[in-house]
């Protein structure tokens, strides 16, 4: 009870990934098993959320990201940085050891590259021309946030996830499960109680994988250049179009 005190007292916000959510809210807008309650912490830590990333805004992360397969019995560690400007552009990178890779868009366009011999080598590129039929309002939650609250988008929230909530005195932290079944199963945003940025995100798939993404540095990204999602690659790149 003292740690619900200390949240309705002050705003306390949840990371949104990604790494990374992949299903739009418009997608389920018509689920009919949707339910328009939420409990009173969840509400409060929804309301902190939104309020902390519509004062974030556009930022940058250095980060480890740690994959576990439980299928296959591995654990995968790499370490990357992004930015994101709000409101949808951004650069993705893993830096390896396990992979290194960036994921660019410039709010039309999006870049998936793939560095298999480093990045001073030829790139394996994927180029989508329109990056909104993607549908990565899921997976943008860790940078991008969630919507101000109010009566319609707290709505259409629920219609698209099953939302609930835990709060200690020193963090606290959301979980999304999608109402329709999707490759993505969980989603685990999580705070510091007395910091502005997000501490961690945990995401689960159907098949049992795991996903950690914890933040080690953050910080605001004021006047970011365009250049910084105009992607260039090493000559003899191969870029598969989409």
């Amino acid at each position: 009870m003292q740690a619900l005190m200390k949240l309705s007292l002050k705003k306390v916000s949840v990371f949104a990934l990604s790494a990374l959510l992949f299903t739009s809210l418009q997608a389920n807008a018509q689920n009919p098993e949707a339910k328009n309650e939420i409990e009173p912490q969840t509400e409060l830590v929804l309301k902190s959320i939104s309020e902390r990333y519509e004062k974030l805004r556009s930022w940058r992360a250095k980060f480890s990201s740690t994959n576990t397969s439980v299928a296959l019995g591995t654990s995968r560690l790499s370490n990357g940085e992004f930015i994101f400007d709000f409101p949808n552009r951004f650069r993705f990178s893993l830096n390896g050891p396990s992979e290194i890779s960036d994921f660019v868009s410039n709010g039309t366009e999006g870049w998936y590259a793939r560095y298999p011999k480093g990045r001073k080598s030829p790139a394996l590129v994927q180029h989508f021309k329109d990056v909104s039929k993607l549908e990565l309002d899921k997976y943008l939650i860790l940078l991008k946030g969630l919507p101000t609250v109010n009566a319609q988008s707290k709505a259409e929230l629920l219609r698209t996830f099953k939302l609930s909530s835990n709060v200690n005195e020193k963090h606290i932290e959301l979980i999304l499960e999608p109402r329709r079944s999707d490759n993505l199963t969980r989603v685990k945003l999580v705070f510091d109680q007395n910091k502005e940025y997000p501490e961690a995100a945990q995401l689960e798939d159907a098949l049992g994988g795991e996903t950690l993404i914890k933040i080690i540095e953050a910080q605001k990204a004021n006047k970011v250049k365009a250049e910084e999602f105009a992607p260039k690659f090493p000559k003899g790149s191969q870029i598969e179009e989409f």
